[in-house]
């Protein structure tokens, strides 16, 4: 379902954006538990931000798809 298909898309791009981001940034060892933290702690509340962003979307695709079935053909 898409649910699953965002999930898995989303730890793929995750681990991405970790690997690019830690390369770009070249932090020291003091300063990267401080970042790490900080970019984990947003992220989880992103997260929960773009979910609920894509529930609303999926849920206004569903019914606009009974509701005006005239543009769906």
């Amino acid at each position: 379902n898409s649910h699953d298909y965002l999930e898995v898309s989303r730890e793929v791009l995750k681990t991405e954006k970790k690997v690019a981001i830690a390369e770009a940034m070249q932090l020291t060892e003091a300063e990267s538990p401080a970042f790490w933290s900080l970019y984990n702690e947003y992220n989880e509340k992103m997260y929960v931000i773009n979910t609920k962003l894509f529930d609303i979307i999926k849920d206004y695709s569903d019914h606009s798809k009974h509701e005006f079935p005239h543009r769906y053909r």
